[in-house]
């Protein structure tokens, strides 16, 4: 994995971990802190014979480059479309969330983009595409301004949050929550009211989405499901056996707090 930093994914590790136990089987992780490199050695260190099987959820390292450095061993590439017996419908997750800051009366929304959610097989980030969707089944006039670049931590978040509402966003759509809690810091230091003044959503329903104050409105994805099947298909992978077509899930609105009319 690329690192542990996002609450999100230390809770998915421990669900793995645990369906793994449940099977018979161990975890040995490997974390690559986003380092291509590290992340390629642990791959080919596998290879060895250490372990019978690999979830890669490196976004940097596509199936085929998995696969080969694994030297056939089997492989589950994390929520990659053909490579994973599970996905995610991000994109239709974020106009949803976009949809529900229209139906509060915004019409200046901002996006914070998050650079984790790139890879080989999806190499834009699938919210950012579905912001620009949105805009364009709203015949809102596109703007660059009101789209941000973070790298998924609570720092981008605060800048993306100064440059967003400086361009006269009344809502924030941050790409996970993490970012989203950048907003939030951002909007108490600068004395603008959540959600009075600024409406904020993230992403991920993390563990921090319920503490912060004022909780978040997020997108949850079902990470105990997602963890379930990902093992399930490694487990088959082993057996010899596939999984079939990749089965699409559908995360949902958690509305809390961070939201309200404008």
């Amino acid at each position: 994995t690329d690192g542990i930093s996002n609450s999100t994914s230390g809770v998915l590790l421990e669900t793995v971990g645990e369906n793994l136990r449940m099977r018979g089987y161990g975890i040995f992780l490997g974390i690559c802190n986003y380092r291509h490199d590290i992340a390629l050695n642990y791959l080919h260190s596998f290879s060895s014979g250490t372990v019978d099987g690999v979830i890669n959820m490196v976004g940097g390292i596509g199936a085929n480059e998995a696969y080969s450095e694994c030297a056939g061993l089997p492989v589950v590439t994390y929520l990659r479309p053909g490579s994973s017996p599970v996905c995610l419908d991000v994109l239709g997750s974020a106009i949803l969330a976009l949809e529900h800051l229209w139906g509060l009366g915004h019409r200046r929304i901002g996006f914070i983009a998050s650079s984790g959610t790139r890879s080989p097989e999806v190499p834009v980030d699938e919210r950012e595409l579905g912001f620009r969707q949105f805009c364009a089944k709203r015949n809102i006039d596109f703007c660059e301004s009101l789209i941000a670049m973070g790298d998924d931590t609570p720092k981008s978040g605060y800048a993306g949050a100064s440059k967003l509402v400086k361009a006269g966003a009344t809502a924030i759509f941050a790409g996970n929550d993490m970012m989203a809690v950048g907003v939030l810091q951002w909007a108490h230091e600068k004395g603008i009211d959540v959600p009075k003044e600024l409406s904020v959503i993230g992403y991920d329903d993390a563990p921090i989405a319920r503490a912060v104050a004022p909780p978040l409105t997020t997108v949850q994805f079902p990470i105990v499901e997602l963890a379930e099947k990902t093992v399930a298909g490694l487990m088959l992978l082993m057996e010899g056996r596939e999984w079939g077509q990749t089965e699409m899930l559908s995360p949902k609105l958690i509305v809390r707090n961070s939201t309200m009319r404008a």
